[in-house]
């Protein structure tokens, strides 16, 4: 008998700190009945047009002008735009777990300090084509780890939105940045020169339905082979620019000859498309056993990429 009533009151003190917890990290079942289900409620993400992740440590600023996505800070570079869109789409399909209104809050002796949201670790701030803007922050992780504490500026309510939304949207500016080497198909490109250091360029050149290289012909699978190689390349990692303030919007040749990538040591693939323009990219020196420096994106870039890459691109197919 005497088992059985410590065991009650064990079950009553679990059930009444279990209630306890609930409460604090949920709020009462009325204030969640109150509470939004969605984290944004009204976002069109195709009139989304600004969008601004702001750290601590810095901000990361993407812009779409003519309907291409640019990064603008903390340095100027070429984006992904699935990577933007797939961003675009978290946020505006995310689900809330559970609400909290500031006046429960207030009840339960408790403010937003409580959860990081006056000093946030993330805020995104999406603007739209009118100048309409929705700022959400993210907080602390609740203590399971398994949300995270968030809120919608203008709103009276702090939310808990799942982990992993939260990991899904803390992008740093690589995380946005495009990793192709060119936006091309093989069939766009009329033809492409190959210059090593201070050799005279080598030409291929589409004829009719096959290739030339110089006045020799070339065999057409080996072409194309070169050409899919070097279109689906990705960098690896992104070595310059990285913000920093004294940056220029070029390369110095300095840094250039650091990598390789001077005129006088590196190899340049120029593509030459149907519509007129020229893309190119220019490879250095080795980075490691396995990386070589490249410099991409118009020279605005210098990334690392496979060595194999590199080294497939500076000979000539035939």
């Amino acid at each position: 008998m005497r088992n059985r009533k410590a065991l009650t009151v064990l079950l009553l003190f679990i059930a009444l700190l279990t209630g306890a917890n609930l409460l604090v990290r949920y709020g009462s079942a009325e204030v969640k009945a109150s509470g939004r289900r969605v984290l944004l409620e009204d976002v069109d993400v195709d009139d989304v047009c600004g969008i601004r992740l702001m750290r601590r440590n810095g901000t990361v600023a993407l812009e779409k002008n003519e309907g291409r996505w640019r990064l603008v800070e903390p340095y100027s570079g070429s984006v992904d735009r699935r990577v933007v869109m797939k961003f675009l789409d978290v946020l505006s399909m995310a689900s809330v777990t559970d609400v909290i209104v500031d006046s429960a809050l207030l009840k339960l002796g408790r403010t937003r300090a409580d959860f990081s949201l006056d000093e946030p670790n993330l805020s995104v701030i999406l603007r739209s084509a009118k100048g309409e803007q929705e700022r959400l922050d993210f907080g602390a992780k609740t203590p399971l780890a398994d949300g995270v504490y968030a809120s919608v500026d203008g709103s009276d309510e702090v939310v808990i939105v799942p982990s992993e939304l939260f990991a899904a949207v803390d992008r740093s500016a690589d995380d946005f940045r495009r990793r192709t080497l060119f936006s091309l198909e093989v069939e766009s490109i009329a033809s492409f020169d190959i210059k090593r250091g201070t050799e005279a360029a080598v030409t291929c050149a589409r004829q009719g339905v096959g290739w030339t290289v110089g006045d020799d012909r070339a065999e057409d699978r080996r072409v194309r082979k070169f050409l899919s190689d070097l279109l689906s390349a990705t960098a690896v990692g992104f070595v310059w620019p990285t913000g920093a303030s004294n940056e220029t919007e070029r390369a110095s040749v300095a840094q250039l000859s650091a990598y390789g990538l001077d005129p006088e040591n590196a190899v340049t693939v120029t593509l030459k498309g149907v519509d007129g323009e020229s893309r190119s990219v220019t490879f250095g020196k080795s980075a490691d056993e396995k990386l070589a420096y490249a410099l991409v994106q118009n020279g605005t870039a210098v990334v690392t990429l496979p060595l194999e890459v590199r080294d497939a691109a500076s000979q000539a197919p035939s």
